[in-house]
């Protein structure tokens, strides 16, 4: 799948964000609590998390940190939270080694800690965006590409505890 960059460059919005993001992440800073580092239990310790909004094929990427599709589930509210990076050994590279049951940590924009339970792993075709829908349960979604030539998509899923 190819991801369309036209919307990657630097952005006056970055003025009022910390100098340690990336420069060429177009970011739109959510008014509400957001996902800004994430950790998962023996895999990923406290990555960056930058909010950006995913409209039809175009997915912002960076090299720099994982992205919240901030048009998915909201923190502390019922949906699905969406958060997707590279599979680099700096992103979610080591996701695959997830395990049922193992824990996802976000930590939000205004310094609170999120727990969440893994209790799906699985691998899908790239056009599968069944894992994308929003429903009533406050869950996290981590989506990666993974394969031969990218070929699937590594899905993880965890529910808020």
């Amino acid at each position: 799948m190819l991801f369309s960059l036209s919307a990657l460059f630097t952005s006056p919005l970055l003025a009022s964000f910390p100098n340690d993001l990336p420069k060429k992440v177009e970011v739109n800073k959510p008014q509400f609590e957001y996902p800004a580092k994430i950790s998962v239990e023996r895999v990923i310790n406290d990555i960056l998390v930058i909010p950006v909004e995913v409209h039809g094929n175009s997915w912002p990427l960076t090299d720099e940190a994982a992205l919240y599709m901030a048009n998915s589930g909201k923190v502390k509210m019922r949906g699905n939270i969406v958060i997707y990076g590279h599979n680099s050994p700096k992103i979610f590279g080591l996701l695959v080694k997830s395990k049922l049951g193992d824990t996802i940590i976000i930590t939000t924009n205004l310094n609170e800690q999120l727990a969440y339970k893994i209790d799906a792993i699985k691998f899908v075709p790239p056009q599968d965006v069944s894992i994308l829908t929003q429903d009533e349960n406050a869950k996290i979604t981590l989506y990666t590409c993974t394969g031969f030539w990218d070929s699937q998509r590594l899905v993880i899923t965890g529910n808020k505890i």
